[in-house]
This record gives C-alpha cells, structure tokens and sequence, in this order.
C-alpha cells in the first residue's frame, strides 16, 4: 500500500528542523535520562548543515559525467515508462481476445516492428505474468468489516464493466483471496514523519509523537516500576496499521473467460484485476550495420530529449 497524506499531516519539501524531539532522541532519552537532550538536538541540527565537497579535476569530470547522465535518464526514463503504460494497455486488450478464445494463459507473445523494406527492425517479448495488481480504496467506511466491504465493492465495479450480478459474485467469491494484515508503524513515522507519493515528507502530528513516544516507552521498559504510560484507544488507532489485501487465485487466467458473456467483458475484467505485463529483451535495429545502429541510436536520443 502507498503511504499517502494523514490527517493533520502537513507536506513538506524535505524532513523539517523542529523544537520536538526525534526519534533517536527520544529513544536516548528513555536509555539514558541524564543525556543532554539540547546538546544533543544542536548536534543533529549541525549535522543537517550543508557543506562543500573539494573537488579534483577527476573528480569534477565524474561528477560533471553523472549530471548529465542523470538528466538525460530522467527523461528517457519518463518515456520509457509512459510508453510502456500505452502499450501494454492495448496489448492487454489483445491477450484478452486470446484467452477468450482459448480458456487460458495465451503465452508470452513476440512482438515485432518491421521497416519498410518488410525486414525485422526492433523485436521484443510481452510478459504476462500470473500476478495481478487490484487497486484496494485507501479509505474504508467507519464501522465496517473491511473484507466483506471489499468484496461487495469489486462485485459493483465488475458489474458497472457488464458482468451479471451472478458471474460477479461468484468470480469474487470463487478467484479473488481477500484478507486482512495488521502491522505496527515504524517509531520513525510516529515521531519524525514519512514519505508519502512522489517523495513528499509529511511531518508526524503532535498526537501521533505523544503515542509513538508511549510506545517507546512500553517498548524500552525493563519491568521494573514506576510502569510507563499505558496506551490509550485513540495511541492504539495511530500506532496500529491495518491494511486488506487482495490476491487472485492460481491459473486464473484458465478460469476467468468463464465468468463472461463476451470478450469485451473479459476486457473490461482485466482494467478490474489488471494483469502484471511489461515488454522485455529488446532487440534494436537488428539487421542494422553497427554504424547504423549507432547512428539511429543516437537519432532516437535526440527525438526524445528534443520533444521534452
């Protein structure tokens, strides 16, 4: 599951310099209670300071060589990825067609561009693997339990995609293993924060420093008296983690054109439970000399970092 926004959390660019304690420092305090907490907090607050590396002249040509190359990958990167996105969504669509058709896992086809002359150019595979990605909401109604919210949830949007009530309730009972995990969140999230999406930190709210400092406290204790602070039920609602999962069962892909009319709800099914793909061992130019293949090497190069 993605870590995204808390309530109460507010988003920052970076880990921000703050009066309250960390979470290395409150653990130091509960080890030692004579430690310097101020002392301690200018230190870390020191160490955040930047300072400049001296550079050699191999060095700077490393350094230089590693810019470039990391702003040239970037984008490349991007490209690769959106394109990859693009592709594998109408390839998905054809696979769809073949499992229709044969009540099974179709294989992992070719897939071969030509040049005009009719000749192989660019090849590579299309792996499908047996591993599906099923998009679980983040929030949950209050008061609910959770798997069987789940399964009434993907009953309705396999029905919006054209199933009958029937082939949806009985694909979700049938295929789909729902079921639920309990974890505990880190004392680094409780006390400093985390990152959420596209690496934005999000600072830990005063109520969940309170109980992940709590929760350090039961965790460092020794036995001996005074106890620490018991946990509260709203400490045990920050500090307790619980997500739902969902897995489809083995060789699904022989079973599921059954839950189906027509290929265009076998279609719709895969955008539900969406089927782990992604091109691989790809050849370029493979008729090409070595001369023309760099040369069209670095023609594509310039394409993709001319059109960002």
């Amino acid at each position: 599951m993605s870590t995204g926004k808390r309530q109460g959390a507010s988003p920052k660019s970076s880990p921000s310099k703050r009066a309250t304690l960390s979470s290395l420092e409150v653990l130091a305090k509960l080890q030692d209670e004579n430690v310097d907490l101020k002392a301690t907090q200018k230190k870390s607050e020191a160490s955040k300071e930047k300072w400049e590396l001296a550079l050699n002249d191999d060095s700077k040509e490393t350094a230089t060589q590693w810019v470039s190359a990391k702003t040239i990958w970037d984008i490349v990167n991007a490209r690769m990825n959106n394109t990859k996105e693009q592709f594998c969504s109408y390839a998905i669509e054809k696979m769809a067609e073949k499992i229709f058709s044969m009540r099974c896992h179709p294989g992992n086809p070719n897939v071969v561009l030509r040049n005009s002359k009719g000749k192989d150019d660019h090849k590579f595979i299309l792996v499908m693997q047996d591993n599906f990605k099923v998009e679980v909401p983040k929030n949950f109604p209050d008061g609910v339990n959770q798997v069987e919210w789940l399964k009434d949830h993907f009953k309705g949007l396999l029905q919006e995609v054209g199933l009958s009530e029937d082939n949806a309730n009985s694909l979700v009972e049938n295929e789909m293993e729902v079921f639920p995990v309990t974890g505990i969140r880190s004392l680094t999230e409780l006390l400093d924060g985390h990152y959420g999406e596209k690496r934005v930190w999000f600072d830990s709210t005063q109520e969940e420093r309170e109980a992940g400092t709590k929760l350090a406290a039961l965790l460092m204790w020794d036995g001996s008296s005074p106890a620490p602070e018991p946990l509260n039920a709203s400490d045990k609602s920050l500090i307790v983690r619980r997500d739902t999962t969902v897995t489809m069962k083995s060789d699904f892909y022989s079973r599921v054109a059954l839950y189906c009319d027509n290929v265009e709800q076998l279609k719709g099914v895969l955008t539900i439970i969406k089927p782990i793909t992604f091109p691989s061992y790809s050849k370029f130019a493979i008729n090409d000399s070595e001369t023309d293949r760099l040369k069209r090497k670095i023609e594509a190069a310039a394409e993709i970092l001319g059109s960002n």
